[in-house]
């Protein structure tokens, strides 16, 4: 789930209005509960990874959390009471007293698992799209001091390294006959333990390699810096931002005026669709695309 260099051109493009497109729809995903509006969300995502041929990548670094997702929907079923919709009432169970199902509850959690899944996938197409070093020079030009930018790219970048010597420790211990998938699931967490130590000793050499780079190369001497390539901005990339800017306070003029809302708690009602819902999707979707075509057409920025 990194990024990797693509003959596509969104994956080439301006590495900021990127950052603004994938943070907008983090904020987005919570500022409507409506199925609607959120199925719209996610499509425009999907259509941007289509694009940039990112799109099986994303699938497969998706199917990770939907375990987590089923999990949460469960949990938070089980766990939250509130409702007048009842589906199942137990009214005397061991240590938990009552035992109670709302429509309402399950409802919420179909709901908070949809925004999860779409602050999910813009965070995977955040990896796969902007490179480490483009996410450097977007953060500077955010205006954050250098050494946080530098300990925000280090920390995103050892993530897919471990996770690479994690995949290599596995595999010299399965070489030297150690079974790591046999036995129950308790058994494979204990068995598997082993593959920690030596993941540390890596990270930890790892470490200190960076901080010997960092001193060899008289780091932080210099206040003013030097990038071998740098963030150019193009009518079309100002565009973007503009659209950007001007979509999140369209959404948030909805919000303010209540559309996109059905409401669940304390009483849960069948979320209708008006015609105006209708066009106001849409009008989402159209400058979903627009903002992707834009990116297509801001040129290379290497």
């Amino acid at each position: 789930m990194t990024y990797s260099s693509s003959p596509n051109k969104i994956a080439r493009t301006n590495a900021l209005v990127k950052f603004f497109i994938l943070i907008s729809y983090f904020i987005f995903s919570f500022l409507f509960n409506h199925p609607l509006y959120l199925i719209i969300l996610f499509l425009n995502l999907i259509i941007l990874s289509i694009i940039a041929k990112k799109f099986k990548e994303s699938m497969r670094s998706l199917r990770y959390y939907f375990i987590m997702v089923f999990i949460l929907i469960i949990l938070y079923t089980l766990l939250n009471r509130q409702g007048n919709n009842i589906i199942v009432y137990y009214e005397k169970v061991p240590v938990l007293g009552s035992f109670i199902i709302t429509w309402n509850a399950l409802i919420l959690s179909f709901i908070t698992s949809f925004q999860l899944l779409i602050v999910i996938y813009s965070f995977i197409l955040f990896n796969l799209l902007i490179d480490t070093d483009q996410l450097m020079q977007t953060l500077i030009k955010l205006r954050l001091p250098y050494i946080i930018v530098l300990l925000i790219t280090l920390s995103l970048r050892f993530f897919p390294l471990l996770k690479g010597d994690l995949e290599i420790i596995s595999d010299v211990q399965k070489a030297r006959g150690f079974e790591l998938e046999k036995g129950r699931f308790f058994q494979k967490i204990r068995r598997k333990m082993v593959l920690l130590l030596p993941l540390l000793t890596n990270s930890l050499e790892r470490s200190i390699q960076v901080s010997e780079a960092l001193e060899t190369r008289a780091f932080n001497r210099e206040k003013k810096r030097t990038f071998y390539s740098r963030i150019r901005f193009r009518f079309t990339d100002y565009l973007n931002v503009f659209i950007i800017f001007g979509l999140l306070a369209a959404l948030v003029g909805l919000k303010i005026a209540g559309f996109g809302i059905f409401q669940i708690l304390p009483e849960l009602t069948i979320p209708t669709i008006q015609f105006y819902d209708i066009m106001f999707v849409m009008g989402i979707l159209i400058v979903g695309i627009s903002q992707i075509l834009l990116l297509q057409m801001g040129g290379n920025q290497r």
